[in-house]
């Protein structure tokens, strides 16, 4: 009764997930019907005047590469809502494409779209077993929502990492083409620090001195820190957390 009372109040909670799980891997076939007789009719032609014309397909596109998904399988999570209702042990998988989190329903194998709007934070299970939480953020720089992960929260640091992916679309056509036959998922994550006394957002960057000047490291103790212990914060999203934590004990 609890199992169909969750899905019952879901559903209200949710729209109906309406594209595959997994992208297509090919929308051009050789031609068919209508199409495919216009050919042969041309090529039995006796006018080779070239009064007819063959009508010309192209197969060499292939799909998709990778996928919108964080994670590529289905993980256990729980859910939380705006609402106080929470649902324990439910598979999950976050579209970092659409922004969007999708649910499966275990008794049908369908999935369906959770309203984002009533969700306040969810938690996912990665493949090394390790619980991620996500939670429902509004940047306050960009005034944007978005699902954001946890990444450290200390008594004065709250380190965020968002997940973003775009499509490189495939380009393999005309002289100039780059050759490549595939529409690509391209992963891309911006760190965000928010200072606990001001609640101010800060976009991270991308190389260890503007890194270090946001953690205001002017005694140089954190640039010590990253030499000590051979990190490279500004490649490896572990190593950042270490450097955040390391900046929250030293009270910088």
């Amino acid at each position: 009764m609890k199992t169909k009372f969750f899905w019952g109040v879901l559903c209200l909670l949710t729209t109906t997930f309406a594209y595959a799980q997994q992208p297509s891997t090919t929308n051009t076939t050789p031609p068919n019907g209508v199409n495919a007789q216009q050919n042969l009719d041309a090529l039995g032609s006796p006018n080779t005047g070239g009064g007819n014309v063959i009508l010309s397909f192209d197969t060499r596109y292939k799909g998709f590469l990778n996928s919108p998904y964080l994670l590529e399988s289905w993980a256990k999570g729980d859910l939380f809502f705006k609402n106080g209702t929470k649902y324990s042990d439910v598979d999950l998988k976050l579209n970092t494409y659409s922004d969007e989190v999708i649910v499966r329903k275990r008794d049908t194998g369908d999935s369906i779209i959770v309203d984002k709007a009533a969700i306040q934070h969810f938690t996912l299970v990665n493949g090394q077993g390790q619980q991620m939480l996500f939670r429902k953020l509004t940047d306050a720089e960009t005034k944007q929502s978005g699902f954001y992960q946890v990444l450290h929260e200390g008594s004065k640091y709250t380190l965020l990492a968002h997940y973003k992916k775009t499509i490189l679309k495939a380009d393999f056509k005309g002289a100039y083409s780059a050759g490549r036959y595939y529409d690509e998922f391209l992963t891309s994550v911006n760190y965000h620090l928010v200072s606990k006394n001001s609640l101010e957002w800060v976009k991270l960057k991308t190389n260890e001195k503007a890194l270090l000047k946001t953690l205001n490291d002017e005694d140089g103790k954190l640039k010590a820190f990253i030499k000590e212990q051979k990190l490279n914060p500004t490649k490896n999203q572990e190593d950042l957390v270490r450097l955040i934590q390391q900046a929250d004990q030293a009270g910088n």
